[in-house]
């Protein structure tokens, strides 16, 4: 029996983008000149033989085709409500050009890739305290996901979801979840172009000092598809329904399989993992270092968060009369912040609402491994082990924000704080130099206004906002000391936070 039809929608899309960078070299026959000869006398020669300045070129073209059907609704009625149902198909193709100056290492190169896929998702009530069928048990329904993906250059891949939501009361949602995913790396990851720079600076642990090297960035084309398992449970507590007070906390267990990382700045487990990717000089001195991306073996995480939010209106009158966009609280550079529309309707006479909005969070990790490569020991990101330079994973993580807002004025502050963390450095035998990187809170501020609020018979003010924005308002810094209590040198204010408190003010204007 069928309660209803599906409902069908089409999706194209054609999209066309282009990338260039460009790196310049100098001076370095004449360094070379100067630091391996001692007799060579700077003031006595012709010094422009030796300075040359070379510009290399790198450009990516990329074309990206969509076709996507997809039909949803109601299939089946069932005692404890609808059976709904989600059927996609697409079609896609990818496409990446990419030239280099440096042909000697990489050339040109283009990937293409095509994409086939189907997805069927279906959402099962069954109980339901509205429909009267088990009532005593509460809501209850589950969820599956089936998606078959087939890549030209990765073959086919499966990806399946299965989740269970239980409802004993109203004020209480629990659900538990297992995800599988299979996706292979980004075209961009696989083919973009390789860029090299020189005279870049960077720590090296295995020496516990600091060098100027040649880095290398860019696409991998030797790149392998990655595996994705996730189990989740949550919770969710509705307490104080007119102040939308609700309390929620999840449970993640992450197990990620050769799974697709940019590698990192050195640390000493990737140095002895991937020693070809830092080449050293004959007296051991770091020269070059290669940092495109690489597979990793595995990577598990388990973590729980937990906290809770407030969204209330706590004065005002009638809350239709005034359109206020909910990203036009947001934190400067999260998602919605630079997306805030100015408010176009007018506030009615009993005035605008004033909402205030609470969050706060808690994580915790419990444990959180690397394995670069097999047949090497697991790295332990809470005890000291990290794959890059800055520091291990912090077991603690604080975050809170509050935010006011009323009729296109409003004001948020958002708080963060990290644990401390350690760091593997140098190794010498079965000893390490450990770096060690302070804890960190980072407050930043925003306050915007509509001109329209402050001057309303203007009419250059409509569409106009006036926004005020503080980062790291109280300036505070990581500090890394090694145990005798220096800093080495990439690890100096100057190189890790060179800027410190911005203060940016920021006008609008909507024609």
């Amino acid at each position: 029996m069928l309660p209803g039809r599906l409902q069908g929608g089409y999706v194209g899309a054609v999209s066309h983008s282009e990338s260039k960078d460009e790196t310049r070299s100098d001076g370095q026959a004449l360094f070379s000149a100067i630091s391996l000869d001692g007799s060579f006398n700077p003031f006595g020669a012709d010094l422009s033989d030796l300075i040359t300045i070379g510009t290399d070129r790198f450009t990516a073209r990329s074309v990206f085709n969509l076709a996507q059907l997809s039909f949803t609704g109601p299939v089946a009625k069932l005692p404890a409500g609808d059976l709904q149902a989600v059927i996609e198909g697409r079609l896609a193709g990818n496409r990446l050009r990419s030239r280099s100056s440096i042909s000697v290492l990489t050339g040109n190169s283009e990937f293409h890739r095509s994409e086939q896929s189907i997805r069927a998702a279906v959402e099962v009530p069954l109980t339901s305290r509205d429909n009267g069928f088990l009532p005593q048990v509460g809501d209850l329904s589950a969820t599956a996901e089936y998606s078959c993906f087939h890549y030209s250059d990765a073959g086919t891949l499966n990806q399946h979801a299965l989740g269970l939501t239980w409802e004993p009361l109203p004020l209480l949602r629990l659900r538990g979840e297992i995800e599988v995913t299979g996706r292979p790396p980004s075209i961009q990851t696989l083919g973009n172009p390789v860029i090299v720079t020189s005279d870049v600076r960077m720590f090296d642990p295995l020496r516990s000092e600091t060098a100027d090297v040649v880095l290398i960035t860019g696409g991998n084309p030797s790149l392998r598809p990655e595996k994705t398992e996730i189990h989740r449970l949550s919770g969710l507590l509705r307490l104080v329904p007119r102040l939308n007070l609700q309390l929620n906390a999840e449970y993640t267990d992450t197990d990620q399989r050769h799974f697709v990382s940019s590698l990192p700045e050195a640390s000493a487990a990737v140095t002895l993992a991937f020693p070809d990717r830092f080449i050293r000089d004959a007296f051991g001195v770091l020269t070059t270092v290669d940092l495109r991306p690489v597979n990793f073996d595995s990577h598990r995480e388990k973590r729980l968060r937990y906290g809770f939010s407030l969204n209330a209106a706590i004065a005002g009158g009638n809350r239709s009369a005034v359109r206020v966009s909910d990203s036009s609280a947001a934190e400067p550079g999260e998602e919605g912040a630079d997306r805030e529309p100015p408010p176009t309707a007018r506030a009615s006479r009993s005035g605008p609402p004033t909402r205030l909005q609470l969050s706060a969070s808690h994580t915790i990790v419990f444990s959180d491994e690397i394995l670069v490569r097999p047949g090497l020991g697991s790295v332990d990101l809470l005890e000291g082990g990290a794959i890059g330079i800055g520091g291990g994973r912090v077991r603690h993580q604080l975050e809170g924000t509050a935010a006011l807002t009323s009729g296109g004025m409003g004001a948020r502050i958002g708080v963060t704080w990290r644990g401390k963390s350690t760091l593997q450095s140098r190794i010498s035998g079965v000893t390490a130099e450990t770096l060690h990187f302070s804890p960190v809170l980072a407050v930043n501020f925003r306050a915007f206004t509509d001109a329209r609020r402050l001057l309303p018979h203007s009419a250059w003010a409509s569409g106009t906002r006036l926004s005020l924005n503080i980062l790291n308002a109280t300036n505070d810094r990581q500090q890394v000391r090694d145990s005798a209590g220096n800093t080495p040198l990439q690890y100096q204010p100057g190189y890790r936070d060179p800027i410190g408190r911005t203060i940016e003010l920021e006008l609008r204007k909507v024609f």
